[in-house]
C-alpha cells in the first residue's frame, strides 16, 4: 500500500475551491490517493499563510494534524521555525509542534512512540481520537481499532509522567 499527500496553495492561504480534491473521505476511511480525503486548512502558526492539505496513509485518510506535518515539507509554505521539524524515523517518525515537547519525547518515551508506529492501529487509534470532543466517540475510537489501544495508552501515558511540563499536562 502506497503513501500519498495532497496539498494547494493561493496567494499564500487555503483557496476556498480546490480541483485536486474528488470523494471527500474522512478520517479513517478508505482511500487509494490523498485526492480522495477531505482536506483541511493547515496555518503556518506565526504568519498569516496556510495551505490545504489531505493524506492517504496505509490507505486511509489520516487526521488534518497529520496531514499538516506530512506536507509542510513537501513545499515551503511557511517561513523557516513556524512549523515543526519533520517526522524522523527514529521513534516511529513521531514529532511534536512544541520544541520542548519533542526534546522530551524523543529523550524518555522514543521507545513507545517507536512501539506505536510498529501498530498500525495505534496510529489510526491516535488520528480517530484526534477529531473526537466527548467519551463517546473515544470508546467508539478504540473498539474500532482494539489492537492500538495499549501501545496509545503506553506512549500518551509517558509523555503524561515523563514529560508532562514540556507537553502541556500539568
Amino acid at each position: 500500500m502506497t503513501n500519498s499527500d495532497g496539498y494547494d496553495q493561493y496567494n499564500g492561504t487555503c483557496p476556498a475551491r480546490s480541483t485536486l480534491y474528488g470523494a471527500m473521505h474522512g478520517i479513517g476511511e478508505a482511500c487509494a490517493t490523498a485526492t480522495d480525503c477531505a482536506p483541511s486548512c493547515c496555518p503556518c502558526g506565526t504568519n498569516a499563510k496556510s495551505w490545504l492539505a489531505s493524506s492517504c496513509v496505509e490507505g486511509r485518510c489520516v487526521a488534518p494534524t497529520t496531514a499538516c506535518q506530512r506536507t509542510a515539507y513537501a513545499r515551503p509554505w511557511c517561513a523557516v521555525g513556524v512549523i515543526p521539524p519533520p517526522p524522523s524515523a527514529t521513534c516511529g517518525g513521531n514529532a511534536y509542534a512544541s520544541p520542548s515537547c519533542d526534546t522530551c519525547f524523543r529523550s524518555k518515551c522514543c521507545a513507545d512512540g517507536a512501539a506505536c508506529a510498529a501498530t498500525s492501529s495505534c496510529g489510526l487509534l491516535r488520528q480517530c481520537e484526534s477529531g473526537c470532543a466527548d467519551e463517546t466517540c473515544m470508546n467508539a475510537c478504540a473498539s474500532a481499532y482494539p489492537g492500538g489501544t495499549y501501545p496509545l495508552y503506553r506512549l500518551e501515558r509517558c509523555l503524561e509522567v515523563q514529560c508532562s511540563v514540556e507537553c502541556g499536562y500539568s
